[in-house]
């Protein structure tokens, strides 16, 4: 089980960090070709895309649990029909979406208290990337079918090729076409529809037990219903995450360009050491959804205590890292000599790495409840991870400044995986009593 359980997690895994690498790649070029004033323009869009963004994926990750149901309990017309409705459901969700970014981005920067300086051009960025809301959406719909049937091969090729053209139209617009921050934005929206493209290619040539027709299309209110409350459960969690992320930028925002530069530089490198956390949690819930629909809960469990271990082995690993590497990793990232910039990557990391260790099991259980069907208990913690963020952002950062904002999310976190825990344990003895009666 251990070593299925690694080569499904692998692809995903590989996929996160691509798509991880091109954040980091985009920073680095926005921050050497363009300068630190332009890295704190993009550092100040960040926490509000992040909460767009995690509506969007959260709400395909919850639809991905419901196909990877139907594919364990061996239903294909139901996963076709399954399909059909993802795809009504995304298109309009990515519509919705898009028109309120795109009308409010302006409002909402202003209410982040966004630096005068820095106000103009991260709205260009923000909008430029919100126009896109449905190429990313669509894609994440469609690798999470792909990895709901059991295929999690063919998503990770296709971020690949987007993140790689992304990285190369990035310096293309940006170097040669002098395009500024307006490049960096428009590469990805252009990467994403390539993305699009090469996933629906693959479907329609490859993958024949998704293939839908007009029949599949009929309007089907338990489905429906089920679709969006698991995807709105997984979007609130992702969500209100995110919300609370964001009022953590709205805090540093008062703290100067330079410590915004050095946050924003900071929080791309702390997502991505805890990219295989997230693919380890991804797989959880795929594996934990298609055991339950074909009754192998015990199985299920097994499965998300071998994830928990290999989650706290690369943590162990991450600590190591960082403490032997932190000053060259940040100078790296930021190509910066300014010792503000460099201070506040180090003094984020040093202070975030340690609490990995919690938040390694807060996201595996998390999304592990999901797959199982606790939407309830995973929405709750992402309530409680939210207003901690907020009562940090409200107290902890004007009394302790930046070290308030260092040290706010690993307590939250720490706090939300004692109750993640404990909901876990509630969730299954509930279920075995079940099975007993």
């Amino acid at each position: 089980m251990l070593a299925s359980l690694i080569w499904f997690s692998l692809p995903i895994l590989a996929g996160n960090l691509f798509q991880q690498l091109y954040n980091i790649v985009d920073t680095a070029a926005v921050s050497h070709l363009l300068g630190t004033e332009a890295l704190a323009a993009l550092g100040c869009t960040g926490s509000l895309y992040s909460v767009v963004l995690c509506i969007a994926t959260g709400m395909t990750t919850g639809f991905s649990i419901i196909v990877a149901h139907a594919f364990g309990s061996h239903q294909p017309e139901r996963v076709r029909q399954t399909t059909a409705s993802i795809l009504m459901l995304t298109m309009m969700i990515s519509a919705i979406l898009t028109i309120f970014s795109l009308v409010f981005s302006r409002p909402m920067l202003m209410a982040l208290h966004t630096p005068e300086d820095i106000l103009a051009p991260s709205l260009v960025y923000i909008r430029t990337i919100f126009a896109g809301i449905f190429f990313t959406m669509s894609y994440n719909a469609m690798a999470g079918i792909l990895r709901g049937v059991g295929n999690s091969v063919f998503p990770l090729l296709f971020l690949i090729l987007s993140s790689v053209l992304n990285i190369i139209l990035d310096i293309f617009f940006m170097a040669v076409c002098q395009w500024g921050i307006f490049g960096a934005a428009f590469a990805t929206v252009i990467s994403q529809i390539i993305s699009v493209l090469a996933c629906l290619f693959y479907i329609m040539r490859c993958c024949p037990e998704l293939h839908v027709n007009r029949k599949h299309f009929r309007f089907d209110a338990g489905l429906i219903r089920n679709l969006l409350t698991t995807g709105l459960a997984m979007a609130l969690m992702q969500s209100t995450v995110c919300f609370g992320t964001m009022m953590m930028q709205f805090a540093a925002n008062h703290l100067g360009t330079a410590t915004i530069a050095g946050y924003t530089a900071a929080r791309k490198i702390h997502c991505m050491l805890l990219t295989v956390l997230f693919a380890f949690g991804s797989t959880a819930s795929t594996f934990a959804s298609q055991n339950l629909g074909a009754g192998k809960l015990q199985r299920a469990y097994q499965g998300i205590r071998a994830l928990v271990i290999l989650g706290l082995l690369w943590v162990t690993s991450v600590n190591i890292f960082i403490f032997f590497r932190c000053e060259w990793l940040a100078q790296m990232i930021t190509g910066s000599n300014d010792r503000m910039v460099l201070s506040a990557v180090s003094r984020y990391l040093r202070m975030a790495v340690p609490f990995y260790f919690g938040i390694s099991i807060l996201i595996i259980l998390r999304y592990s409840l999901q797959g199982l069907g606790g939407k309830i208990a995973a929405v709750a913690e992402g309530i409680m991870e939210m207003t901690g963020n907020i009562l940090s952002a409200v107290f902890l950062v004007p009394a302790f400044g930046y070290f308030g904002v260092c040290i706010c999310e690993p307590i939250t976190c720490t706090a939300c995986a004692v109750m993640i825990c404990l909901a876990f344990w509630y969730h299954v003895r509930k279920k075995e009593d079940k099975r007993m009666i």
